[in-house]
């Protein structure tokens, strides 16, 4: 099973729509609190290259039946303008807190892993994902998971 953190979720009054715009914002400031910024204000890493968060993709559901979209946020955390296949994303939970979107449990799912979907079944929300061998270039395994806040 997969939690989320617990949060002041409060604000019910007013239904908000997750989108790439918001995602990408949340991803951004989280990342420069932490002083990973963008290839031009990166911080470096044990090897002198900078790194930079870079947005991938937006899963979006409904965690809690509430009016506000939360979803999980697919990006990468690597070398700033670096290349290959073999860099796979991370993802964090993205929900509402306090009035605006937030980055909760970032890298909730290590590199090594992606995601299929997350889909609603019943009463959960429920995330596909698998198992990958970058070098090989194949899944390991699949896996389902539902995803509750704690």
């Amino acid at each position: 099973m997969l939690n989320i953190d617990s949060l002041n979720f409060a604000d019910t009054n007013v239904s908000s729509k997750l989108n790439r715009e918001i995602a990408e914002k949340s991803l951004d400031e989280y990342y420069a609190a932490k002083g990973i910024h963008n290839y031009e204000t990166g911080n470096q890493d044990d090897e002198g290259n900078q790194m930079c968060a870079y947005y991938d993709t937006l899963y979006t559901y409904h965690l809690n039946n509430d009016k506000h979209e939360d979803g999980v946020i697919s990006y990468h955390l690597m070398p700033c303008l670096a290349s290959g296949h073999c860099y796979q994303p991370s993802y964090a939970f993205i929900t509402r807190v306090n009035k605006k979107y937030k980055i909760v449990n970032p890298e909730f799912l290590t590199s090594g892993y992606g995601i299929d979907s997350v889909a609603r079944e019943g009463n959960l929300n429920y995330l596909y994902f698998y198992r990958f061998d970058c070098g090989e270039n194949e899944v390991i395994q699949h896996y389902k998971a539902p995803l509750n806040r704690k």
